[in-house]
C-alpha cells in the first residue's frame, strides 16, 4: 500500500495522500508492565491448581503457563491434539499469525514427558479431552471437534455452581473474565492494593522472559513459540531488566567462558569410535548427517529440535573432544536448578538438562575409557 500511494501520487494531476509514510506504532516496543511479578505469578501458580475452577479455564491457563501461546491458539485447540510418539506424547497447537496469511493453521509440535509438572498438564488436557468428547452432540456442528468445549454455567458467591443446558466453545473473553473472577475469589492483589487483573498474553512474556532467563537459546523459544525471528523476541518479550540477579549471572558466566567453548568439531578427533572406517565415510557423507555443537547428528531428517533435543536422540554421535564442555553444561544446569528451588517449573527443565548433559558425559567416559581420555 506505501508503494501505491507513491505511485499514484500525481497521476492524472491527483494528489494522493500516503498514511503509510511513517509508523503509527511506537518504536519502543517492550512494556514492562506485561511481565507480571514473580510473587503474583506464584499466587496465580497455586490457585489455578485448585479443582474447584472450571476444568476448561484451569487447562487453558496451564498450557499458557507451560507453553507461551496466543489465546487464540489456545482455545483453536482440536480434541485430537494429544497424540502419544514413543516414550511421550506430542501437543499440537495451531497458529494462525505467522503461516502467512493462509486459512489452514500451521501446527506446532510440542513434545511433553508424562514428568513433574508436565504430567499434571498432559492430566489437565485429558480431563478436558473426555468432557469435552463427551458433550460433541449437544455442540452446533460449527463448534464441533474443539478441544475447550464447555457447558456454561453460573457460580454463585457461596461456591455453588449452577449450570445451564447451553454448550459452547470458549472464547477469550469467557477466558479474560474468568481469570478475573479467580484473582477476585482468591485475593490476589496488585501493589496498589487493588485485585490483581491480568490477561492471557502476559503469560507469554513471563514464559519467554523465564526461558531467557534459565538459558534457553533464541532458537529454542521459537520452536515452542512460533516466532519467525528473535526480533520480537528480545525488543517486546524480554523482561531481564527487572530480573538483574539474572543478568549478573550471565555476566559472570561470559567472561568466565573459555575461547572457543562453541567451536563445532569433527567427533572424536576426527574417529567415530566403535565404527568400521568404511562405514564412517559413507555416514559422514551422507546428506542426511549433519556436523552440530557437541558432535554429528547422523540423520536430520524431520528434526525440528536443537541442542536439548539432541542430547536426548538416538541419532546424536556426541564428540569426546568436547568432555570438558558436557561436564561444565551439566554443573551449570545443576545450579540453575538449585538457584529456582520456588519456582517448579524452572527447577524440573534444569534438572533434566543436567541429566542429558551427564548421560552423554558419561556415554564418552564408558565409550572411550579412562586409559583414552
Amino acid at each position: 500500500m506505501n508503494n501505491f500511494c507513491k505511485i499514484m501520487k500525481g497521476w492524472e494531476n491527483r494528489i494522493s495522500i500516503n498514511p503509510f509514510s511513517e509508523s503509527p506504532f511506537s518504536k519502543n516496543l517492550r512494556c514492562n508492565y506485561k511481565y507480571i511479578p514473580n510473587e503474583i505469578i506464584q499466587q496465580l501458580d497455586k490457585a489455578f491448581q485448585q479443582k474447584n475452577i472450571l476444568r476448561h479455564v484451569r487447562c487453558a491457563y496451564w498450557i499458557m503457563r507451560l507453553i507461551p501461546s496466543r489465546i487464540n491458539e489456545v482455545l483453536g485447540m482440536k480434541l485430537d491434539c494429544l497424540k502419544p510418539y514413543n516414550d511421550h506424547y506430542c501437543l499440537f497447537i495451531p497458529t494462525w499469525k505467522q503461516n502467512g496469511g493462509f486459512f489452514e493453521p500451521v501446527l506446532r509440535v510440542i513434545h511433553i514427558e508424562e514428568t513433574g509438572i508436565a504430567a499434571m498438564l498432559l492430566e489437565f488436557i485429558r480431563e478436558q479431552q473426555k468432557f469435552a468428547e463427551s458433550i460433541q452432540e449437544e455442540l452446533r456442528e460449527s463448534q464441533r471437534g474443539y478441544l475447550f468445549a464447555f457447558q456454561k454455567c453460573f457460580q454463585r458467591k457461596n461456591g455453588r455452581i449452577d449450570y445451564c443446558k447451553d454448550y459452547m466453545v470458549s472464547n477469550h473473553s469467557n477466558i479474560k473474565n474468568e481469570f478475573a473472577r479467580i484473582c477476585r475469589n482468591n485475593s490476589i492483589f496488585d501493589d496498589e492494593g487493588n485485585i490483581f487483573r491480568f490477561t492471557s498474553h502476559q503469560l507469554r512474556h513471563n514464559g519467554i522472559t523465564d526461558r531467557l532467563a534459565t538459558g534457553f537459546t533464541p532458537e529454542q523459544i521459537r520452536f515452542m513459540t512460533a516466532q519467525h525471528g528473535d526480533a520480537m523476541i528480545y525488543q517486546a518479550y524480554n523482561h531481564l531488566e527487572l530480573l538483574p540477579e539474572v543478568i549478573v549471572d550471565k555476566q559472570r558466566y561470559v567472561l568466565a567462558e573459555p575461547d572457543g567453548s562453541a567451536k563445532i568439531q569433527v567427533l572424536f578427533g576426527g574417529r567415530i569410535l566403535n565404527m568400521e572406517e568404511q562405514l564412517e565415510n559413507r555416514l559422514l557423507k551422507n546428506i542426511r548427517a549433519q556436523r552440530i555443537l557437541g558432535g554429528v547428528c547422523s540423520d536430520i531428517t524431520g528434526c525440528k529440535g536443537d541442542m536439548l533435543f539432541c542430547l536426548d536422540c538416538n541419532h546424536f554421535i556426541p564428540d569426546a573432544d568436547q568432555l570438558d564442555y558436557f561436564i561444565r553444561q551439566a554443573e551449570d544446569w545443576k545450579k540453575k536448578a538449585k538457584q529456582f528451588d520456588e519456582f517448579p517449573i524452572i527447577k524440573s527443565n534444569a534438572e533434566k538438562n543436567a541429566d542429558l548433559f551427564k548421560a552423554i558425559s558419561e556415554k564418552i567416559i564408558n565409550t572411550m575409557g579412562d586409559d583414552k581420555i
